[in-house]
């Protein structure tokens, strides 16, 4: 839900409701890789004026491939992503894909920059985690710890 992905809406002109009513421009587009007939591989590339984001996130693509992907392809679907984006004016793309997912990114001209973890919260969720949070630090100080609200 974070990340607003399902299947209703992959390809969507206005990736949140209030972008509607804006002159902001944020949209997703969808490239596809198939290898023997058979998906293996998604690219949501999302867009947004680079002027809204200090380090061009509106920009981002979200690249997923199937563990038995030929690694031609998936170097073939990372540039397919840059030329997507480079013939929209915009060379700069964050391009992200799940840990150890594209082993070898000199393959599609890339250097790996950085790797690292993402934890989305509900507000839900956070309340769950803040009283398991609280329980561990009781179980440990063996003291009661009063929650403060505001």
């Amino acid at each position: 839900r974070a990340f607003d992905i399902n299947e209703d809406n992959l390809i969507s002109e206005h990736l949140h409701p209030d972008y509607e009513h804006s002159d902001a421009v944020r949209r997703r587009r969808a490239l596809v890789a198939y290898h023997a007939g058979v998906l293996v591989g998604v690219a949501l590339c999302e867009l947004g004026s680079p002027d809204l984001s200090l380090f061009n996130l509106l920009n981002l693509a979200q690249v997923y491939t199937t563990s038995d992907v030929p690694p031609e392809l998936n170097a073939t679907l990372f540039r397919e992503v840059r030329a997507f984006y480079a013939r929209l004016g915009i060379y700069d793309p964050v391009l992200v894909a799940p840990p150890a997912q594209f082993q070898n990114p000199g393959a599609a001209g890339l250097r790996l920059d950085e790797t690292m973890g993402c934890i989305i919260w509900s507000g839900e969720t956070l309340e769950q985690y803040h009283n398991y949070i609280q329980y561990c630090f009781e179980k440990i100080s063996g003291h009661s710890i009063t929650r403060k609200t505001s």
